[in-house]
């Protein structure tokens, strides 16, 4: 087997050998101009064979491009930039800084739940409120459905029992008052057996029919085209009327804070003040880096300088030069830079 494989490869190799030198014969028997030819020197040709269309930028877009979930949170980012400098000047958004107060009261809007809109409750057409403008909100009135306020322990004739609302009359005016554990009302062992005498030792609001129009005892408020005003300060809804929490349509769309401030306001506002302190630090310290890496690197006069400078302030904790500045400076935007 071994010698037939030779024998095969001798012959292989004496007939390249062959042909081989009969090329080389018939080379050599050529002049020297046919077998060379001068070729001339192309500049933009030579700087060719060294290029390539490589671009890393436009690599990395194209692998991007092909990525839909980052190309559309990419899109989602920009659109929350672009919302949290423009918001302050969309309508309906209070400033941020604004404390909001109850019209009426002048108490703080404190603690308000999330709410897409101001409307409390709505009453039905034909529903007789107590009506009062509120000064500074034209178009707006203060209304609510209490026919009287009775103090603590304040005696009154209950004349209809119920499990909610009891019927009452007071100084000739007839009315409802709640029936819950916040009034307790004092009633004998058998509270239907009406009418008698009875009286809470709480502070009781008489309203014009079984049903609470007020905001936890404050006014409500609604647009005066919703209403059908009489002479006497009372007022009827001429239609089914939103009453509303604030003499305004827009809403605290995340509440309020302790002191009435509108936290969806706040919070945009906290992110504009947040980029613009990361914009402002990047920013100074490029300029401030490169101008001292220039400076420390050419000129070899300040390289002593620089380098005790930058051993003082590498050698001392960060943290205790922050407290240090934010002792010594008054709280601030620029503080915070």
């Amino acid at each position: 087997m071994l010698s037939i494989k030779e024998n095969k490869s001798k012959k292989l190799e004496a007939a390249l050998s062959a042909q081989l030198e009969q090329e080389l014969d018939a080379a050599c028997a050529l002049d020297e101009d046919a077998l060379f030819e001068v070729a001339e020197y192309d500049e933009t040709a030579g700087e060719k064979t060294g290029y390539s269309n490589y671009s890393y930028w436009r690599s990395t877009l194209q692998v991007f491009l092909k990525n839909k979930v980052a190309v559309v949170l990419l899109f989602v980012l920009a659109g929350l930039l672009l919302f949290t400098f423009i918001q302050p000047y969309l309508p309906g958004q209070y400033p941020a800084n604004q404390i909001n107060n109850n019209p009426q009261t002048g108490k703080q809007l404190s603690n308000l739940s999330p709410s897409l809109t101001t409307v409390l409750i709505t009453a039905p057409e034909g529903t007789v409120l107590s009506a009062a403008p509120v000064k500074g909100s034209e178009g707006w009135y203060a209304v609510n459905n209490v026919l009287e306020t009775l103090q603590a322990r304040t005696k009154f004739t209950l004349i209809e029992y119920g499990e909610t609302w009891c019927k009452i009359e007071y100084k000739g005016k007839t009315g409802y008052v709640k029936n819950n554990f916040q009034t307790k009302l004092k009633l004998p062992d058998d509270p239907t057996a009406t009418p008698y005498e009875s009286r809470s030792n709480f502070k009781l609001e008489m309203y014009m029919e079984p049903q609470d129009y007020t905001n936890n005892g404050t006014a409500l408020y609604v647009e005066e085209s919703q209403l059908a005003l009489h002479e006497d300060g009372t007022a009827t809804t001429a239609r089914e009327a939103e009453l509303r929490v604030l003499p305004s349509e827009h809403a605290f769309w995340f509440g309020t804070n302790n002191i009435g401030q509108d936290l969806w306001a706040r919070v945009w506002s906290g992110t504009r003040t947040s980029l613009l302190i990361g914009f402002i630090v990047a920013l100074v310290e490029a300029l401030v880096g490169i101008t001292v890496g220039v400076l420390w690197g050419y000129v070899r006069s300040l390289d002593r300088i620089l380098t005790e400078i930058y051993n003082v302030v590498d050698n001392i904790p960060q943290t205790i030069i922050l407290i240090l500045i934010s002792y010594i400076m008054r709280p601030g935007f620029g503080t915070l830079v």
